[in-house]
Parts: structure tokens; C-alpha cells; sequence
């Protein structure tokens, strides 16, 4: 069986985390290590992780949250760097998402059926997904595709996690979701409002996929959906990312290929 660790950042997770991290040590297939990134607590965070004998990296104390900011994807790197050589699969797991005892041997086992499937996850309970743009709890890297990718780390951008989705899948490779593999999450996942915005527009999506993807949240989160779209139109003097021109071809290509389908129903 192929071997794997886990990293995990954590900001005042406490009263979570050691939930989710006795559910790795109870997966049926057990990880090599466990890596937590402990992102300025103030709390307990690291001294519960010191407690399952996890890898605990601390980073100093700041002001504020950077969940949905580029500045995430550095406390994550921070976790990567301690990712072993020969480990097999890196899985990134959210400090509000305990795993069922099976999840890690059931994702691992799917994606080794498909050597071009390199990065998947699960599903999430009672959650809306895209079958080709897995979660980011529970997500799990095959650590050989994404060294050679670009050295196995996140880049510094709004939307730096679905780009490596992107990024696999513009190389031929694969990104999947297994529907029958499920977890749940200790808090409801929230869109990031103004942040999912900014991100969408460096990421290259095109206003009309950016539109659709606002239809979609309105009913559920219709002030983050609200904020999500000016984030997208007030992106200011945001960059496009190395993918944004491939991205939107491809979303024009699904987008006739939904029209086509369509019109073939309908004769």
C-alpha cells in the first residue's frame, strides 16, 4: 500500500482539532506522519497536536484572519516542506473535517486504479461539488506529480488551491471527486465573499461563469454570492495567473458542450 501524511493548518482550533486528529490515527490505513501548522494560536491549537505526536509547526501571531487571502497558501507551504521524500500522497485535511475511519484507504485505493489521476477527494455531506475540482479537506495529492509540477507548493494567489486542480488538468492529468466516499464538517463551509471573487478573476474565469457560479450560491449564502461578484468586478491592479487564458477556453468548451447536449435531448 502506498504511504501518505497529512497536513493540517489550524488558527484557535482547540476545541476541533483533536477531533480530527484522532480521526486520522483511527483510519485503517495509518499515516506516516501528521503536520500541523499552528498559525499564531492563542489558544491550545499546539499543544492538543503536540499530544498525537503531530509534527507541529508554529508561525507568529497576526492581527488577522487570512482565510481565502493568498497569505494561506504560505502557512500551508510551511507545512509542505515537512512532507517526507518518500511519502507516496500528501493529504491536506481542515481542522473541522474528521474523516470516517475508511476515507484515506478508500481515496488512495481509487486513485491508484489511474495513474493520471494524481489529486482527489471525497465529497462533503449535505455539500454542492464539481467532480473535477475536488475538496480542499480531505484532498489528496499523489506527492511524484506535484514535485514535478512546480516543487510540491502552493502558489502565492487568490485561489491558489483551485489552480492546482486546473494546473494538473492542463498538464493531462486528473483531477476527481469520488461521490461514495464521504465525510462531514464540524462547521458548514462559507464562501469567502469578496476573496472567492478576486480569486475567480485571477484564476481566468469569465464573467459568465462567474455569473453562474453566483446563481448557484445565491440561495444558499446570497450576501457572500453578492460580495463574491464585486470582488470579481473590483479586482483592481490583480494580476491574471499563468492558467487565465487556457481557463476560459475551457469553460467555453463546456459550455457548448452543455448547449449541444441540450439540443440533442430536445430531438
Amino acid at each position: 500500500m502506498p504511504t501518505y501524511e497529512t497536513v493540517t493548518n489550524a488558527r484557535n482550533e482547540a476545541s476541533n482539532i483533536g477531533h480530527i486528529l484522532a480521526s486520522l490515527a483511527d483510519q485503517t490505513q495509518k499515516p506516516s506522519k501528521m503536520i500541523v501548522v499552528d498559525d499564531g494560536s492563542v489558544d491550545d491549537t499546539p499543544e492538543v497536536a503536540l499530544r498525537f505526536g503531530c509534527v507541529v509547526v508554529r508561525l507568529p501571531y497576526h492581527s488577522q484572519s487570512y482565510l481565502g487571502r493568498p497569505e494561506l497558501a504560505s502557512v500551508i507551504n510551511a507545512g509542505l516542506r515537512r512532507v517526507s521524500e518518500n511519502a507516496d500522497y500528501v493529504i491536506m485535511v481542515d481542522a473541522d473535517n474528521p474523516l470516517p475511519t475508511g476515507y484515506v484507504a478508500d481515496l488512495m485505493g481509487r486513485m491508484e486504479e489511474d495513474d493520471l489521476v494524481v489529486a482527489a477527494s471525497g465529497m462533503l455531506v449535505g455539500e454542492p461539488a464539481d467532480l473535477e475540482m475536488p475538496r480542499n479537506s480531505g484532498f489528496a495529492v499523489k506527492t511524484e506529480a506535484w514535485r514535478k509540477l512546480n516543487g510540491m507548493r502552493y502558489p502565492l494567489m487568490y485561489g491558489y488551491e483551485s489552480w492546482l486542480r486546473l494546473k494538473f488538468i492542463q498538464a493531462g492529468l486528473k483531477a476527481k471527486v469520488y461521490p461514495e466516499i464521504r465525510s462531514r464538517v464540524r462547521r458548514r463551509t462559507r464562501l469567502k465573499g469578496v476573496y472567492d471573487g478576486r480569486a475567480m478573476y485571477v484564476l481566468g474565469y469569465s464573467l459568465a461563469y462567474t455569473l453562474g457560479r453566483v446563481a448557484v450560491n445565491m440561495p444558499r449564502q446570497p450576501l457572500n454570492s453578492i460580495k463574491a461578484f464585486a470582488g470579481y468586478l473590483s479586482h483592481g491592479d490583480l494580476e491574471r495567473s499563468d492558467i487565465a487564458e487556457w481557463v476560459r477556453g475551457r469553460q467555453r468548451a463546456q459550455l457548448i458542450r452543455k448547449i449541444r447536449l441540450r439540443f440533442a435531448r430536445v430531438l
